[in-house]
Formats: structure tokens, sequence, C-alpha cells
């Protein structure tokens, strides 16, 4: 990954991560039937997330794009999944897709929602993932980590780039202004995609 943005924010750089796909072995719908599974909630084992993120590694990428077995992005082993695309920020729902909600993806869609951008909770497909303008992955330990590039697993790592859309200028300027997810005023993400 590439160093994160100084404390100053002066003609930072966004943090830039890699990812590859990686299956969650169910459904985008698996706890759709059975509200009574544990998934969304955090647990104390963390051993999926750092088998994850092992594997990531050893295929040469920096972090993991969770998917469902009929083709959804899903979310990150510690981290939320965020979409730039068509004028409006994308996050997977949570619910029946047993991931746990991201409360730092809360916190952008609200504070995106108040500078006029349109936001949703909705299924994200994984080819969507390369015509998007960005993709986010982000936590409250790294903030927003601008994926670059995401290769499909099974696949030789060649990867697609996923900044098919908005210029670099646009989504450096955006990455940059997700990183204060706390205490911002309208107005700060500014720009547009």
């Amino acid at each position: 990954p590439s160093p994160a943005p100084d404390a100053t924010g002066a003609t930072a750089e966004p943090r830039t991560i890699t990812a590859v796909t990686l299956a969650r072995g169910h459904p985008s719908d698996a706890f759709a039937g059975a509200p009574w599974l544990p998934g969304g909630v955090k647990t104390l084992s963390y051993v999926v997330n750092t088998a994850a993120t092992r594997e990531a590694r050893r295929r040469g990428a920096d972090d993991v794009v969770f998917t469902s077995t009929d083709g959804f992005a899903l979310d990150g082993p510690t981290s939320g999944l965020l979409v730039a695309h068509d004028g409006a920020f994308v996050s997977t729902p949570t619910g029946a897709t047993g991931i746990l909600e991201s409360l730092t993806v809360a916190t952008i869609m609200d504070a995106a929602r108040a500078d006029g951008y349109e936001t949703r909770y909705e299924l994200v497909p994984v080819a969507a993932l390369f015509t998007a303008d960005a993709v986010w992955l982000v936590s409250s330990g790294r903030g927003p980590a601008l994926t670059t590039q995401i290769y499909i697993a099974g696949d030789d790592l060649a990867g697609d780039s996923v900044l098919s859309g908005a210029s670099g200028a646009t989504v450096r300027q955006l990455t940059l202004a997700l990183a204060p997810v706390t205490g911002r005023e309208p107005g700060a993400l500014g720009g547009t995609f």
C-alpha cells in the first residue's frame, strides 16, 4: 500500500491499495431466511479475515474484496466497500448479506448526502467494480484506501484497472476529502465524478 496522507493533508497523495476478489462461499442473500445466524456481528475470531489477508498477499495484492457466490462484491476482511458510480456513492447493504455494518462507510455516506451526492446501499456486481469511477476499502483504522487494481481470484493477477471513469485528479481529490470522516463541514467533498 502507498503511504497515508500526511497530518496536514498538504499535497499528500491518497493511500492506494490493490485487492483480489475472494469468495465468501455463500450467496448474497444467505442470511435472509435465517436471521438467527450470527451474520453481521463482530466476533472475537479473526481467523477467516487473517486467512483472507494472507491469501491476498500470497497472490501479490494488499487486501481482499469478498464476493458472494452469485457474483456480488460484499466487503473486505476489516473494511467496508465504497464505490463511486455515475455521480453516486454506493455500498453493500447489511441484513441478508450477513456483512457487518461499517460505521466508517455510514459516516462517509452521511457526509456525501450532506454535500449533495446521491448515496445508495445496494448489491454491487463484481463486474461493476471495473466500470466504477472509483472503489475504496474504508475502515476507521486506515481511512479510505483507493483501490487502484482489483484482481479476480483464479486469474493470473494481470489486474484490471478500476479507475476507468473519473479523472485521476478528481479521484485523488475525493479520496483525500474522504479521509477526515468525522467533524467535517458540508462541502468538503467538492468536485464531481
